[in-house]
């Protein structure tokens, strides 16, 4: 399934976020500055690429003044990377378990 264009755009606005592009108490650009960069003729592309962020609590929108970087990361974020990370240590200790057992076994 293609992904929409809207969550393409916040798709790549988190991803400015993580890497520091926009750190946490700094403005994004304009809409009008976005649908520019972006390409897009509406502003509820823009608006909603945005709200995916408000919700993600990433961000916040103030009417008339901008959307504002409020976390770097999203709990669903963090999730993901902590599941990650279990699952690597997982695969890691199961290799050293092998390990140990084929010592055991030709001793």
């Amino acid at each position: 399934m293609a992904t929409s264009r809207y969550q393409a755009i916040a798709d790549t606005l988190r991803e400015r976020i993580a890497a520091g592009t926009y750190p946490v108490g700094s403005r994004l650009p304009s809409i009008v500055e976005l649908q520019r960069e972006f390409d897009v003729p509406g502003l509820n592309t823009i608006r909603d690429a945005q709200q995916v962020l408000v919700r993600e609590q990433l961000l916040r929108t103030e009417q008339g003044v901008g959307a504002f970087v409020i976390a770097q990361s999203s709990p669903t974020t963090d999730h993901r990377s902590l599941v990650a990370s279990l699952k690597s240590a997982r695969a890691d200790l199961d290799r050293a378990i092998a390990y140990l057992e084929d010592q055991e076994g030709s001793s």
